[in-house]
């Protein structure tokens, strides 16, 4: 989405975790299928709108539930799209949602690149510019879903979250293990989190976008951030001014101090990590702006507790 500006890649988030309905493209009774597991996470969540399977091999799935051939066959028209079919068709998924009227799509699915192989470089320059095409707000791809509790939105497929409760603390990260590690992490320090977002490669909305509404919710008092590679250094430091003049600090942990945590963020979302001695460069620039980040050379227990109770700080202090 470089095309838009930045209130309409905010009103696209607002899109992604405020939607009116979901399809889910890829619905399956298969057991231990994400399709499944994200069904029942809207359900527990309390989701109010309508959910729609969509799978051209079925014509049920769910108990009974109808299931659609496409897009263009549903009722109304999608809203957002949960897509959890693989490569070229999770492309072409993209640009049915578009055509079909959807302001926002989630894409699970992975293979664009991920491990540097040129096919998947080749297929996620095709996701890249069906979502420019589309004109719709994407998060991922090979992201785990996301939860907005005000919203009572859930399509991350964990059967570990029960209920959904509003909260002064959000994170966001391209990794979607690690924001569910921060998730409990706080959670066992009782603090709420109204929004983790996962942003897997982000070939279409960015850390900056979620940063931004973020800062505009105001019930949000700090935002935690797992970093790989930061996709737009000059819109993550305006983001983090945004933030700063809004008086929210951000709590960041960036891995890639060592070898073989570079080569950890190139195999899961194809990011190039790059030397920390520019994101030191960056990271100088802002400090002013209250942001304090961590460097990790590798994902361990401690690259999760250090944020956790940081962030746990922020959203406990009360307001001066």
């Amino acid at each position: 989405m470089p095309d838009l500006t930045r209130e309409q890649r905010v009103a696209g988030v607002r899109a992604l975790l405020c939607p009116d309905n979901i399809a889910i493209v890829g619905a399956s009774d298969r057991p231990g299928s994400w399709s499944g597991g994200v069904r029942r996470a809207l359900q527990r969540s309390g989701f109010a709108g309508k959910v729609y399977p969509v799978n051209p091999r079925n014509t049920t799935v769910w108990d009974g539930e109808t299931c659609y051939a496409s897009l263009r066959d549903l009722p109304e028209p999608p809203d957002h799209v949960v897509v959890l079919v693989p490569g070229a068709a999770a492309a072409q998924t993209i640009t049915a949602a578009g055509q079909a009227g959807a302001r926002s799509a989630t894409v699970f699915s992975s293979g664009f690149g991920e491990g540097g192989d040129p096919e998947g470089r080749a297929l996620a320059e095709t996701l890249r510019r069906a979502i420019e095409d589309a004109g719709i707000a994407v998060s991922g791809p090979n992201c785990n879903g996301n939860l907005a509790a005000p919203h009572r939105l859930l399509t991350i497929p964990d059967d570990r979250i029960r209920t959904l409760a509003p909260g002064p603390a959000a994170i966001v990260g391209q990794s979607g293990g690690i924001i569910m590690a921060l998730y409990r992490a706080l959670a066992s320090r009782a603090v709420a989190v109204s929004s983790a977002l996962t942003s897997g490669n982000e070939l279409g909305l960015c850390t900056a976008d979620y940063i931004r509404y973020l800062v505009d919710d105001p019930d949000i008092k700090v935002i935690g951030c797992f970093i790989e590679a930061i996709r737009q250094a000059d819109e993550f430091k305006s983001a983090c001014e945004y933030a700063r003049d809004a008086g929210k600090p951000i709590v960041a942990v960036k891995i890639g101090g060592s070898e073989e945590s570079r080569k950890a963020a190139l195999a899961h979302t194809g990011a190039l990590a790059g030397s920390l001695a520019c994101f030191d460069a960056v990271a100088e620039k802002l400090t002013r702006a209250g942001i304090s980040f961590a460097r990790r050379s590798a994902i361990n227990a401690s690259s999760r507790r250090w944020p956790a109770g940081v962030a746990a700080s922020c959203a406990l202090a009360p307001r001066i």
